[in-house]
């Protein structure tokens, strides 16, 4: 007997190999718990260890970044739960943006060591974002035939930003650009030298595969036909993927943390290190 999802046999094969997926995401969620308690309970140290550091804008944001892919990991472990191909890849590859961003802060850090990349992430990348809500805005006024729409963005919001009148146009760009996805993988790649053979030269093609989710594409419904059958092992990759990387970051984020403070937790880094992979 065939229905429009397959015959019997099919279904029945289908539903043996999410049975022994759901069985496998416990053990998986068992070692995801194993490493956030260690995260949940030292939060206190390493807030007072973030407050009187002097890489303090630096360490704010692996923590930001740490917390935030914990929740979009948490994320990508429910769809995959819940058969959820489209959102479980559009997470993914949120987890990789986050991921990549963490990797650029942590590796300047450590190679500069100064508080520099921090404070360029939290001036430029904000007023990055805030100039392109405003072209947003002028593109749509544009549309509407606007006398508003020949105001440029960048001019209204330099003049509430003091802190950026010291900067020319040109150099603010560039230092906003920094933090696009291309350069701070090229940056990786070039300068750091575990980033080669690694997960970083992994997800290269991967990302520019997972757009096709994000952006409606065409190649993304075709994918996911091609992997309706096999789906329960994509889910266990991104799975793997996503908990293993984040253990890295919280790996290299808690040894910034040690480093660039007075308070001693290394133990914690150690503690980390020694929790179990996602095989």
């Amino acid at each position: 007997m065939k229905n429009k999802f397959g015959n019997k046999k099919e279904l029945d094969l289908q539903e043996k190999e999410r049975e022994k997926f759901l069985e496998w995401l416990e053990t998986a969620r068992d070692k995801d718990d194993e490493l956030f308690k260690l995260f949940s309970n030292s939060m206190v140290i390493v807030f007072e260890s973030i407050k009187d550091s002097p890489m303090k804008q630096s360490l704010q944001a692996l923590l930001n970044l740490l917390w935030r892919m914990n929740s979009i990991k948490l994320g990508i472990f429910d769809e995959c739960e819940n058969d959820n191909m489209i959102t479980a890849k559009a997470l993914y590859i949120i987890m990789m943006e986050h991921w990549i961003k963490a990797n650029y802060i942590f590796a300047r850090l450590t190679s500069e060591k100064t508080d520099t990349v921090g404070q360029e992430y939290n001036t430029f990348c904000s007023f990055d974002e805030d100039v392109k809500y405003g072209n947003s805005l002028k593109w749509l006024l544009e549309i509407l035939s606007s006398q508003e729409s020949k105001k440029d963005p960048w001019d209204l919001l330099i003049k509430h930003r003091a802190d950026l009148g010291k900067y020319s146009k040109e150099e603010i760009k560039k230092k906003s650009q920094q933090f696009n996805y291309r350069e701070m993988v090229a940056y990786l790649l070039k300068n750091v030298t575990y980033a080669k053979n690694s997960f970083i030269e992994m997800i290269i093609p991967e990302y520019s595969e997972l757009s096709s989710y994000i952006h409606g594409g065409p190649n993304g419904m075709s994918e996911m036909v091609s992997l309706s059958k096999y789906r329960f092992k994509e889910y266990k990759g991104m799975i793997r993927f996503t908990f293993n990387i984040h253990k890295i970051n919280t790996f290299t984020s808690y040894s910034a943390f040690a480093q660039f403070s007075n308070k001693d937790f290394w133990h914690i880094v150690v503690a980390i290190k020694a929790t179990p992979w996602i095989e």
